[in-house]
């Protein structure tokens, strides 16, 4: 205790101690692993569900709260709409001159109200008529076809704002007719406001004439003035000796939210709790506009969330005058938002958890198991694998050395008497043919792993056809290089072929050519995975003693070319320059070469589950040329 006391890291210790499984019995240590993997799986789930309730819980607060915005953005720009109607209806008046009813109403008729403004209950024209005008007013409505027409109420004033016109013309309409909006106090403190600002201006809450026994809904008024001149004089007092009148708009204020939000966003009744109060309420005060109430929502309003997560008390300005919005989440928009993935989080972690742990203490019995019946087949495998390598290294190098041959021999026979005008030609360019191939794999070793090197191979190779003139009539050059046995083999056809032309047509057809056989090695870019990081680049040139042209038709040799350059995944290119051919072939650089590891008991052959060798790839990409 004293040691581990004075440990300067006394938690990497523990957590060594721990995983070690010291421990633990010796039979149970190999399960340590397990029971460490089952504790640390347990704990990511654990801190993953409450870190995922967390970020549920930020963003379903979040989401309320965007709802609230866009809810007090809908009734101000209903406001808005509402205010633009009744500047429309002002500028209609100034343009027409006092409007009459039948004016007046085409003209509200005109511009679709119950669809392009719904819970607008009336658009009206209100007149101001000064006390010794009041017999002439009155008269003079009667004549236009309203013979119960009275302005009330009649207590004595200085002037009287009547309700003139007010549309759609319904039965509660009807009853606001001649109604003299001064002689209550929240009305006439709104249109003084109204007068005195040249803009249109909300009235508090009021009880609307229209009003009856049933369905009583809190009302609102806004107003919009009219001055003599149809413009707004610049002074106060001008503008209140210049009043004519307003045009104004009244609202039973239920049915203005509900049906306003239901057109301009429609879905906020359903997902939010909504409570409008009139900027002069005091704290316990009922809202004028509750939408879990039943006269808000005939057809069921959503329940209200008893825990909400997030409530919001927002100021929404309509008409100059403000409103406090109450909003919180329905009991279902609550529900949906806590759709939590916590406990799917916390179930799935704990069975991925268990299974996990599962998995590691079956494998550590496996292991086990595994080991001792390892140890046990070890030798006899080893025995049994030895013998059956030597009987099967033997018939199967023999079956693939005779069916190679055969597939060779076939293809060049086929190939050469496709591109033979006689049966001479045929026998000699067969008979050449079989002697490269024979001299090919004279030079080939018959180890998979045989890797010549480029000089001296090609040297071998070419030396048949460039040996008995007076000066050397090969050149070779370029640096030290090992190529595997397949590139090899392509390498000797391709360098036949050319050898073959050169002697009939080209440099070696008279004495005096020269072909000079050189190589080099560009690096490539390392860090990119589409190109090698070295590329060969080998040229025959030939100095032709006599004109070189290119041929009139492609033949064999075309083919083995093509074939050559595929199986290379090269590319190949051919100049028949008068001074001789030139032909460039640039390849992938092949490995550095490995060094070759065999046991001394075996043969010098490849094993007889090889592949089929170099030439027969390549004649067979002959074939299909």
């Amino acid at each position: 205790m004293t040691e581990n006391a004075s440990d300067p890291r006394p938690i990497p210790r523990l957590i060594e101690w721990a995983t070690s499984g010291s421990w633990a019995p010796a039979r149970a240590r190999p399960y340590v692993p397990a029971l460490a993997i089952l504790a640390l799986a347990l704990a990511a789930t654990a801190i993953s569900a409450w870190a995922a309730r967390q970020a549920e819980h930020q963003a379903a607060r979040d989401a309320i709260a965007a709802e609230a915005q866009q809810l007090r953005e809908a009734i101000e720009d209903v406001g808005k709409a509402h205010e633009v109607l009744l500047r429309s209806g002002a500028s209609f008046v100034n343009a027409a001159g006092t409007p009459t009813r039948d004016t007046w109403r085409r003209f509200v008729k005109g511009l679709d109200i119950d669809r392009e403004f719904p819970g607008m209950q009336g658009y009206g024209f209100v007149e101001i008529v000064p006390a010794d005008r009041i017999a002439a007013h009155e008269a003079a409505q009667r004549a236009a076809g309203r013979p119960d027409y009275r302005l009330t109420p009649d207590t004595p004033r200085e002037f009287y704002t009547a309700i003139v016109f007010l549309e759609p013309d319904n039965w509660r309409n009807a009853r606001a007719i001649g109604f003299d909006m001064s002689a209550e106090a929240v009305r006439r403190e709104a249109m003084d406001r109204a007068r005195d600002t040249g803009a249109a201006v909300l009235s508090g809450l009021v009880t609307l004439i229209q009003e009856t026994d049933n369905d009583v809904q809190p009302g609102a008024l806004l107003y919009h003035p009219l001055y003599e001149g149809g413009v707004v004089p610049s002074a106060i007092e001008q503008r209140r000796e210049r009043l004519r009148g307003f045009v104004y708009g009244a609202f039973r204020l239920h049915n203005l939210f509900q049906r306003s939000l239901a057109k301009h966003s429609p879905l906020t009744l359903q997902r939010l709790h909504v409570q409008a109060f009139a900027e002069d309420a005091k704290p316990g005060d009922p809202p004028f506009f509750d939408s879990a109430s039943s006269a808000a929502t005939r057809g069921g309003a959503p329940a209200v969330a008893s825990d909400a997560l997030h409530i919001d008390d927002l100021t929404a300005v309509v008409g100059g005058r403000p409103w406090r919005i109450r909003v919180r989440a329905t009991a279902s928009y609550t529900a949906q938002l806590r759709q939590s993935t916590t406990y799917l989080i916390l179930a799935t972690g704990t069975l991925l958890s268990l299974l996990t742990s599962s998995i590691a203490a079956s494998l550590a019995y496996s292991s086990q198991r595994a080991v001792a019946a390892a140890r046990r087949l070890e030798i006899e495998i080893a025995d049994r694998k030895r013998a059956q390598d030597e009987v099967q290294l033997a018939n199967g190098e023999l079956i693939h050395r005779v069916k190679n041959t055969l597939t060779v021999v076939a293809a060049i026979a086929t190939q050469t008497s496709r591109n033979s005008g006689s049966v001479p030609e045929f026998v000699t360019a067969f008979r050449d043919r079989l002697v490269a191939l024979g001299r090919v794999h004279d030079l080939l070793r018959p180890d998979p792993a045989y890797s010549p090197e480029l000089r001296s191979f090609t040297r071998e190779l070419l030396a048949a056809y460039s040996s008995g003139g007076p000066a050397p009539a090969l050149t070779i050059d370029g640096p030290h290089l090992h190529v595997p046995r397949n590139e090899a083999v392509l390498l000797s056809l391709l360098f036949n072929e050319l050898a073959t032309n050169a002697t009939k047509y080209g440099a070696w057809s008279a004495p005096g050519g020269v072909v000079a056989v050189r190589w080099t090695i560009e690096a490539g870019d390392a860090g990119d995975a589409d190109t090698p990081a070295d590329t060969v680049v080998l040229s025959w040139t030939e100095q032709s003693p006599r004109p070189v042209a290119a041929p009139q038709r492609k033949g064999f040799g075309t083919s083995v070319l093509t074939a050559i350059e595929r199986g290379l995944r090269g590319r190949l290119t051919v100049d028949y320059r008068p001074e001789g051919l030139r032909a460039e072939l640039r390849f992938p650089a092949p490995a550095p070469r490995p060094e070759a590891r065999r046991l001394p008991s075996q043969p010098d052959v490849p094993p007889a589950t090889s592949p089929p060798s170099a030439s027969a790839e390549a004649v067979s990409l002959m074939t299909s040329a």
